[in-house]
């Protein structure tokens, strides 16, 4: 209604005195048994008070020269049950005399009348505002309390710019404690009211807080334990409240006629089937035609013709029978019948934002351009609904990102800002035992390892490449349960840089925003901590087992609860789960819902490159029972190197083992190059990559030996190793007790050396398995070591000490005591899965032993000019061709139909 007739003039508020309106007394005692207790008498009562209402409007609100306010053009009255008791009504009222008017002509007063006069009486007992806790008054002298009681002095009734209320005229301290009335309105119902002008302020101010208003649970224990009788009590009404429904009187109530509109496009549009007796056997449309069909098939003549979609049904009444009028009745496309309409009604429609993507660009071209057709809306079949909405409004775009640059950026400058402070403290508690080389060396890597929190800009769905707009309209407008149209199961993929991250975050940011439960997972700790998410096995409870799996969630009564919540399930890095995981994971989620579908019924979003590196163990995910029903969407659009296609164009061709000799000449000449030109002071800043772990250990003693050394701030850690309670020696035991545990045989920790964490037991600080810091100060005699990690939006400087694990090899007890960190100057690829590294120097050698590790490892950086090749031989380059195969199969699928689904 504001959208369509503006804002309202009046608000007034009618309250219920049942217990000194005499007549409705008279009423009581004469009637039935005679009980005058109103709250024993609902029904007469709630009769009463109807009636009551009814009559004021028809005897005094239709009678403009009574009342002052001129014609009422619309209304809307609602109400309301004080404390579940008595009724009360909040009512806003279109006029056709200004407020302007009105304030001259006093029609609203806030003065103590004449004692002369029968309105003294009235006002001194309905008006009068008396300050109690639930006011927090009595205010001290000089203040207002909550209700803005004692009014300010004011000769009159006038509104000041940025209030939220009119002043209303008071002139002596009787009159600051009187509540706004009209004086017609207090005579006749004869209870407290207050009626006020409105203020676009004040307005919006009183609609949230009414629309947000929950019970007072101060007067009802709805808090116990009990969950059936909490909600019983919840959803108790009072005797009063029952009674208006129970007679069917109107709670809400309305001036204007209200018809909701649908905007879905074609494609996800619900159509209603026609009764069988209604359907020919020649019928190409079993359905009934929805709004947007007879919008589209309205008359052709000039008065039709430049009509907007909303504009149609506000003016014009469509029917399938023969209206009874006098007024002109036309035909549409569709032997409908078309008239006229006296008054305009209103309509509505679904909100939508621009994050909406598709489904708001159609919904706003159905809001400003006349069409005939649906094609009007797409300049080709296979264009976007985006398109044509910016072809139409080339402006909108560059008008949205004027007014959302400066707080985009300012949000920016903050952060930033936030980091440096807390870099700033973190070097100056650092003064006083280190050196100022050492505090430079932190410094710069620190500011290597920054990470920011993501922030979207509100033009961020209009400036989309079309790849990543078609993933985000198609997730939006066809993710859900298999009924024809939707579609529970999809697999965004794309080459490394190309976005995927990115998507998952502006899916999750949807789905926060609709509030369906969602659970995002990652098998390693850096993909889970880079989206947001969590872990596979911790999420999940997940313990393998001998190639096998078991979960908690059976047992655990709140896990399997929240669990059972979820809607939508997104697992990031889906190439590193194993086919026995991704079935195991499926069928859990099915045992919990109780049924037979795939992963119980639950949308699923797999996202990754099928390129990069496998699981450890088991098969690749494709060979998972589940997968095959996985429709796939393709990012290839590059934005980790958007501003170097060269790499891009490289790692490409190095994805599929598509090298050209071009390629491969570039590769050589930057290997040759770091044989020239590499210089000892670049490795602090630089990530070696390399593929065994004795490689990365041996770099990184390398690096660590060019670090000042401050006094008693340097340790060599050694694992300290039992079986069967017999100490052993680490060297010894190291191979057999690899597979069980990643604590390291040694680690060296001395301020400057950069590590890396490695388990998720500090996961609630944002630090997980491959969370990188810097050593900041070591304690050899206490035995701990305090570390600065980076983190997005934030340092964490913690002490780390020693743990351990224990576990089992062959029946034999064993443990492994050391600190969770590893030197990480070096890394072995599967380490910087995830990674995004500012620069970087690889191994590319006969030590690459998996495929799509040389892939990987090269796709870490966003630039090749911060990329150094210290070793390099073709062998290092393998592609599994099941892999290819399965890219080709997923392709043959997409191209086949953009939404056929499986």
């Amino acid at each position: 209604m504001l959208n369509k007739l503006g804002l309202p003039n009046l608000f007034i508020t009618l309250s219920m005195a049942e217990s000194r309106w005499t007549h409705l007394h008279d009423i009581l005692a004469n009637s039935d048994n005679g009980d005058t207790l109103p709250t024993n008498r609902p029904f007469h009562c709630a009769n009463y008070f109807v009636h009551k209402f009814q009559s004021l409007k028809k005897e005094l609100y239709k009678k403009p020269g009574l009342t002052g306010f001129g014609k009422i053009t619309n209304f809307f009255d609602r109400v309301e049950f004080q404390n579940r008791g008595a009724a009360h009504t909040h009512s806003c009222y279109w006029t056709t005399n200004t407020i302007k008017h009105m304030i001259e002509n006093d029609v609203i007063r806030s003065t103590i009348p004449n004692p002369l006069y029968e309105l003294y009486a009235a006002v001194l007992a309905n008006q009068i505002h008396t300050c109690n806790s639930k006011c927090q008054g009595p205010a001290p002298p000089g203040y207002m309390c909550k209700k803005g009681f004692p009014r300010p002095y004011s000769q009159t009734t006038h509104y000041v710019i940025n209030e939220s209320r009119y002043i209303y005229k008071c002139l002596t301290e009787a009159d600051s404690w009187v509540v706004p009335y009209h004086p017609a309105i207090l005579l006749l119902w004869d209870a407290h009211i207050n009626v006020q002008y409105i203020t676009d302020k004040g307005f919006a101010h009183y609609m949230t807080k009414y629309i947000t208003k929950r019970e007072p649970s101060h007067i009802f224990n709805i808090y116990e334990n009990n969950l059936l009788r909490k909600h019983i009590i919840a959803r108790r009404l009072s005797s009063m409240e029952l009674m208006f429904l129970l007679l069917g009187h109107e709670i809400y109530n309305s001036s204007a006629t209200v018809k909701f509109l649908t905007t879905d496009p074609p494609t996800t549009r619900t159509c209603t089937i026609l009764p069988v007796y209604m359907i020919d056997y020649d019928d190409d449309n079993p359905y009934y035609d929805d709004t947007i069909m007879k919008y589209m098939a309205r008359p052709h003549l000039p008065e039709f013709d430049n009509l907007t979609y909303f504009q149609y049904f506000e003016k014009y009444s469509i029917t399938p029978s023969p209206p009874a009028t006098s007024r002109q009745v036309y035909h549409d496309d569709l032997n409908n019948y078309v008239v006229k309409r006296s008054k305009e009604i209103i309509t509505r429609h679904r909100f939508l934002k621009i994050e909406d993507g598709e489904l708001y660009f159609y919904q706003q071209l159905l809001l400003t351009i006349p069409a005939r057709n649906e094609s009007d809306f797409k300049s080709t079949p296979d264009a976007t609904y985006r398109e044509k909405f910016l072809q139409y409004f080339p402006d909108f775009l560059a008008n949205l990102h004027n007014q959302t640059m400066d707080t985009h950026q300012s949000r920016l400058s903050r952060l930033n800002n936030c980091f440096v402070e807390m870099l700033s403290r973190l070097l100056e508690s650092l003064s006083i035992h280190l050196s100022t080389d050492l505090k430079h060396i932190i410094q710069t890597q620190m500011d290597d390892l920054k990470l920011l929190p993501r922030i979207y800009p509100k033009t961020a769905m209009l400036e989309l490449p079309q790849d990543q707009y078609h993933i985000l309209s198609t997730i939006n407008m066809y993710l859900g349960k298999n009924d024809g149209v939707k579609w529970p199961y999809f697999f965004i993929t794309g080459s490394a840089g190309t976005g995927k991250s990115y998507i998952i975050n502006m899916i999750t940011n949807i789905l926060t925003q609709k509030s369906q439960p969602f659970l995002l997972l990652a098998p390693t700790g850096v993909a889970a901590q880079n989206v947001g998410g969590m872990t596979i096995h911790s999420a999940l409870h997940i313990i393998s087992t001998n190639g096998s799996f078991l979960t908690h969630a059976y047992v655990d009564n709140e896990l399997r609860s929240s669990l059972k919540k979820i809607t939508t399930l997104i697992i990031e890095e889906i190439s590193m789960v194993s086919a026995e995981l991704l079935d195991f994971i499926s069928n859990m989620f099915a045992n919990l819902h109780n049924n037979a579908l795939p992963f119980g019924g639950l949308n699923v979003i797999a996202v990754d490159d099928l390129a990069q590196l496998p699981p450890i163990n088991g098969h690749l995910v494709f060979r998972a029972a589940v997968w095959p029903l996985f429709y796939p969407l393709f990012l290839t659009t590059p934005h980790r190197q958007h501003n170097d296609p060269e790499l891009y164009s490289m790692l490409e061709e190095i994805c599929l083992s598509n090298i050209i000799p071009e390629t491969w000449m570039k590769l050589q000449n930057r290997h040759s190059e770091f044989l020239v030109h590499t210089l000892p002071d670049v490795l602090l800043n630089t990530t070696h990559i390399v593929g065994f772990r004795e490689n990365a250990q041996q770099i990184n003693r390398m690096i660590c030996n060019l670090l000042p050394v401050s006094e008693n701030k340097f340790l060599i850690s050694q694992a300290t190793d039992f079986v069967n309670s017999t100490q052993w020696d680490p060297s010894s035991s190291n191979n057999m007790f690899k597979p069980k545990t990643n604590l390291p045989l040694s680690v060296r920790l001395q301020p400057g050396a950069r590590v890396m964490y490695l388990n998720n037991s500090l996961i609630f600080h944002g630090i997980c398995n491959g969370t990188i810091g810097v050593v900041t100060d070591v304690n050899p005699t206490e035995g701990y070591a305090r570390i600065a990690f980076s983190v997005r939006g934030s340092i964490i400087d913690i002490d780390i000490y020693r743990q351990t694990h224990y576990f089992n090899i062959n029946g034999t007890n064993c443990s492994r005591t050391q600190f969770s960190l590893q030197n990480c100057f070096a890394l072995t690829i599967h380490k910087t899965q995830g990674l995004t590294l500012p620069r970087i120097c690889l191994a590319l050698d006969g030590n690459i032993f998996s495929p799509g590790q040389a892939y990987v490892a090269l796709s870490r950086c966003s630039s090749w000019n911060n990329i150094e090749i210290s070793h390099l031989d073709r062998s290092a380059f393998m592609v599994d061709q099941d892999v290819v195969m399965e890219y080709q199969r997923l392709t043959t699928i997409s191209n086949a139909n953009p939404h056929l689904f499986l």
